[in-house]
């Protein structure tokens, strides 16, 4: 391919690229019910609550086979 072709293709995979406009995430607060019911309390950190969402990702991250191959 000529330079000027690659060039221009770089600008309009750029242009498209960069169209989208950025869509607000939104986070659920739920806090997720810890059981430990004969263990002692764990300490978890405060600025970081445990949640329904982020344990349903740890789930999520845990059980995928292509990052846990065994």
């Amino acid at each position: 391919m000529k330079p000027l072709t690659i060039f221009f293709a770089c600008i309009v995979a750029f242009g498209i690229g960069c169209t989208d406009p950025e869509v607000p995430v939104t986070f659920d607060e739920t806090p997720f019910p810890l059981r430990t019911d004969n263990l002692p309390d764990p300490i978890l950190p405060t600025d970081y609550p445990l949640t329904q969402q982020r344990v349903s990702l740890g789930r999520t991250l845990f059980h995928d086979g292509l990052l846990s191959r065994t």
